[in-house]
């Protein structure tokens, strides 16, 4: 009974008081449903990807400093990488494994981070050995170009194993999100492992050091570019017992690798101390006696999103 009172005192408010209505309201039809992604309600924002060599995985808005960066006792950060929380990040391990995640999906700690066997399902034994952003204001240019399938894309990948083996491919199929087990983008040869993936324009000098003090240099374009997952070309090839431990791709011919001796001499390798020659040599000799320890790596730089 209330009801009815109710609507009859709103029916003479609106015969007394109404105007004309300035807006149609209408059905929508089949075709005018308006369909939302989960992309659509992320909210975008810049962040800082961050990964320790013990496998702790984190994402903050801002980097001071990269000293001041919390890591547990005996790990250090081994790469920093950063985008649009919408873009993707491809991790790569040892196993010759790719895995993508986009960068919202990233734990967000001021801490130490979450292991990131959390997002992925690893085998025994991997781990990842570097991660690049897909975010085009931090890789560039990486798709093909389907009017000239012939072309490697203006940026893409190489990866070098421990036993010297090397080759290039493409990184846009990695764009999209990963299942927890990954792509396979490299195939493996017994007791091999992928040493590190590097975004290249194929314009570079590769620099190669093994623990056996064998250095080579060769130019980049010279490893084949595969379409799928492979075994790639001999870079440098180590002999039995031997294997690589470093390598840098570079396109200024003073920089290269610092390979440090059992005895604690340092020894630069580029290309104005050594001799670019052809993949697939034995490379120069460091040094007569002794064994390359350490090769130490660049810098970690706080990446430049302002591109």
């Amino acid at each position: 009974k209330l009801w009815r009172v109710v609507r009859t005192e709103l029916a003479e408010i609106a015969q007394n008081h109404g105007d004309k209505r300035r807006t149609a309201i209408k059905m929508a039809g089949a075709t005018e449903v308006l369909e939302v992604t989960e992309e659509d309600l992320l909210v975008e924002e810049d962040q800082y990807v961050i990964l320790t060599t013990g496998g702790w995985l984190k994402r903050v808005g801002s980097i001071s400093t990269i000293d001041k960066i919390p890591v547990k006792q005996g790990d250090q950060v081994l790469a920093i990488t950063a985008g649009s929380t919408k873009a993707t990040v491809v991790f790569f391990s040892n196993l010759g494994a790719a895995y993508t995640a986009r960068i919202v999906n990233i734990p967000a700690s001021r801490g130490h981070g979450e292991p990131i066997q959390k997002l992925f399902r690893f085998k025994d034994g991997e781990r990842v050995v570097t991660m690049i952003s897909l975010d085009e204001r931090m890789i560039g240019d990486i798709k093909a170009n389907p009017k000239k399938p012939d072309l490697c894309p203006p940026i893409h990948a190489l990866a070098v194993t421990t036993n010297g083996y090397g080759l290039r491919f493409g990184l846009e199929s990695f764009i999209e999100p990963s299942t927890k087990v990954g792509r396979k983008f490299a195939r493996l040869t017994k007791d091999a492992e992928v040493l590190t993936v590097l975004p290249i324009n194929a314009s570079e000098l590769l620099v190669c050091v093994s623990e056996w003090a064998h250095a080579l240099i060769c130019r980049v374009d010279e490893v084949n570019y595969l379409e799928g997952p492979g075994k790639g070309v001999y870079v440098i090839k180590v002999a039995f017992g031997d294997r690589v431990l470093g390598v840098c791709a570079t396109e200024k011919e003073h920089e290269g690798l610092t390979a440090v001796t059992a005895a604690g001499g340092s020894h630069n390798i580029n290309a104005r101390r050594y001799r670019v020659t052809s993949r697939g040599g034995k490379g120069h000799q460091i040094v007569r006696r002794g064994q390359i320890t350490e090769v130490t790596r660049p810098d970690i730089k706080i990446p430049n999103l302002e591109k």
